[in-house]
């Protein structure tokens, strides 16, 4: 069988101190996709999404009192990630099954069958297997409900509230009927806490001087469980703070792993004083209870009761500046990276559709052809067309438009000859469409996105939401069979289109509900300033 690319982010050398994207190196290897003979149990894997997380600087240096092991300096990176099987010599692991484990920073992987978790339940994102359902979602239900032992009512501290765990348990433990605080770096991400994840209290812990006085306001009584994230400065606080007979289930101390020297705790006493439980836990001792976890927070999922927030960093090759990230604060909830050729399904889908269309390529954060479309940011210096399958500008020349990284949406919108909005379902985007009178195709990423999207499509019955295959990709026949759906078919899109767009032009009236609404509130912050209130 012949060879194929495979690239990697391979570790150049142990680190000391804050880790550099510069520690890590993109190299393309190759594979042949096919098991060694006889390999019965191991399995060869293509991977779609690949988990940031903080243990992974764990593995960077040579100490290994962890327990983790070490990885060693010109190897793949390993940590958890969901994948496509291609090939299997187990009879548990069937081609095309989709699992998620632990596996290496590569686009394919040879993994052994132990510790391979087949995902069975296909309702939800892929992606949610390397967070929600994956490891930090067990994580938190293991460290909160196994460890911590909670009681309604209690009082609950989450450091790094807003990160993949953090964000969890603060959930988990206010369907629990517990008071829940949270700390995080910025005000974005303590507005998240407070506004998305439903905490009751939340603070960025930059702008505190005097923790120890800090938890004192939010927890007068003190704390009965404290998940444990950060270590340091943080824990030494908690400590004073602690009720008798709390419990801290410790998950990680993200604040010691980049440090030469760590810090100490100096008020180690309190644990006597106030008889507090500490205990340390790493995920896979609690593998077992997987079954019991998902039959938890499914349901959960799928009736809105927990939601989820993911950081995606778009292509392999941006891996090492998606996990350096991590270390620095610039990630929201899950930082994920993924490999797929997503792009090339798109343009394919287009070309055969036979539709006209003005298609706005944004450049993945690298100039490597194989990144996928979807990207955080585009960079100026790298030509977005290039990431384009070979000739697939001068094949539809006559059949459509490519403009590079940006084009003026509302003005396009407006346009009397656009007849359907491929669109992410942002809110903005969303009401531009709305206000156009435009119907949508519906491809959500992730957070709010997904929700838009599910009302769209299912609720007002104006956009068409296309089939993501298995393997976490839209294939070209499905991208154009949604499109020849929207612009051939599907009238009742464009009835209910026209009737939400007519209602949007009376709300935006003089005396329409839009209008006044914003009025009212003018009318409202005035008063309250005049109130000397606001």
């Amino acid at each position: 069988m012949a060879e194929v690319r495979n690239k990697q982010v391979i570790l150049k050398d142990y680190v000391s101190g804050f880790p550099k994207e510069s520690d890590l190196n993109i190299v393309d290897s190759t594979i042949t996709l096919k098991l060694p003979q006889g390999s019965n149990d191991v399995v060869l894997l293509k991977n779609l999404y690949l988990s940031c997380d903080p243990y992974m600087r764990l593995l960077m240096t040579k100490d290994t009192t962890a327990g983790l092991g070490a990885l060693t300096p010109g190897s793949p990176l390993t940590g958890f990630g969901v994948s496509k099987v291609v090939e299997s010599g187990h009879p548990d692991y069937k081609k095309d099954d989709s699992v998620w484990s632990l596996t290496k920073w590569e686009e394919y992987s040879l993994v052994p069958t132990t510790g391979i978790f087949k995902i069975e339940h296909n309702d939800v994102p892929l992606s949610y297997y390397t967070g929600i359902l994956g490891m930090p979602g067990m994580t938190a239900y293991a460290g909160f409900f196994e460890l911590g032992s909670p009681k309604k009512g209690e009082n609950v501290y989450v450091s790094a509230a807003s990160g993949a765990v953090g964000q969890l348990v603060g959930q988990f433990a206010k369907l629990h009927g517990c008071y829940v605080v949270g700390s995080a770096g910025t005000k974005e991400k303590v507005d998240l806490l407070k506004n998305k994840f439903g905490y009751d209290e939340a603070f960025n812990y930059k702008e505190e001087p005097d923790l120890n006085a800090t938890l004192k306001r939010y927890f007068p009584e003190g704390i009965d469980i404290y998940f444990e994230n950060v270590g340091g400065k943080t824990l030494d606080a908690v400590l004073l703070n602690m009720r008798v007979h709390g419990r801290i289930p410790v998950s990680g101390m993200i604040s010691q792993y980049n440090l030469t020297q760590p810090e100490g705790v100096t008020n180690l006493a309190q644990i006597i004083y106030k008889r507090i439980r500490i205990e340390g836990f790493v995920i896979s001792d609690y593998f077992h209870l997987y079954t019991k976890f998902l039959e938890f927070v499914l349901p959960l999922i799928r009736e809105g009761k927990v939601v989820y927030v993911e950081d995606i960093a778009e292509g392999l090759e941006n891996g090492p500046a998606a996990l350096i990230g991590l270390y620095s604060g610039r990630n929201v909830g899950k930082q994920l990276s993924f490999s797929q050729e997503q792009i090339v399904e798109l343009a394919f889908g287009l070309e055969s559709s036979n539709q006209k269309f003005l298609w706005v390529v944004r450049a993945p954060n690298s100039s490597s052809s194989s990144a996928a479309y979807f990207s955080v940011s585009a960079q100026n210096d790298v030509d977005p067309l290039q990431f384009l399958p070979c000739g697939f500008i001068e094949r539809t020349k006559d059949q459509g438009m490519v403009i590079p990284s940006w084009a003026p949406q509302v003005q396009i919108l407006s346009h009397r000859s656009v007849g359907g909005f491929l669109s992410h379902c942002g809110w903005n985007s969303t009401l531009e469409s709305v206000v156009h009178g435009v119907p949508l195709i519906t491809w959500p990423l992730f957070a709010e996105q997904r929700t838009n999207s599910v009302l769209l499509s299912e609720g007002l019955k104006v956009g068409l939401r296309p089939r993501v295959h298995e393997n976490g990709i839209v294939e070209r026949v499905e991208v154009a069979k949604v499109i020849k759906c929207l612009m051939e078919g599907e009238e009742l899109k464009w009835s209910n289109m026209k009737e939400l767009k007519e209602a949007a032009s009376n709300a935006l009236k003089e005396d329409g509900s839009s209008t006044k609404t914003i009025s009212q509130l003018t009318l409202k912050w005035r008063s309250l300033v005049q109130e000397n209130k606001f």
